[in-house]
């Protein structure tokens, strides 16, 4: 079964992070696939978080259909949050920081070097958030 994406979002996302893997590929030419990967899920990752944070969340099956297609099976807006609460997502932006300013935008860095520090309370806080809302329901 083939998911159409007709979500604007959803398709430029997925049209950027392949563009994003190329470029990448041809700045960091000699580093490793595995950190590389880990790039290109910071950046989807980052940019997902700034679509919701701008309230437009997109389609919760065409951007998980997207991400797992370009960051591979099993990842979905969820994994994303995940990894950047994690040391790792810190850590690649710490070390990548100039090349991510220069192929995405010093924006997304700047939003990075905000946001990574809190994403493990931000990441705690929605999963209580969605926890009471599930019990809410459950309940009616």
């Amino acid at each position: 079964m083939t998911l159409t994406i007709s979500d604007p979002f959803c398709q430029q996302l997925n049209a950027d992070l392949a563009a994003f893997e190329a470029d990448l590929s041809r700045a960091l030419p000699f580093t490793l696939r595995t950190e590389r990967d880990t790039l290109v899920k910071l950046v989807a990752g980052l940019t997902v978080v700034l679509q919701c944070i701008a309230g437009k969340a997109p389609p919760t099956g065409e951007l998980n259909a997207v991400l797992a297609a370009r960051l591979g099976n099993g990842y979905s807006w969820l994994t994303c949050l995940q990894f950047l609460s994690g040391a790792r997502a810190r850590e690649a932006f710490a070390k990548h920081e100039a090349v991510l300013r220069t192929l995405v935008s010093p924006a997304l860095a700047d939003f990075a070097q905000e946001a990574l520090p809190t994403m493990p309370k931000t990441l705690q806080a929605i999963m209580a958030d969605t926890r009471a809302a599930r019990a809410g329901h459950a309940a009616r």
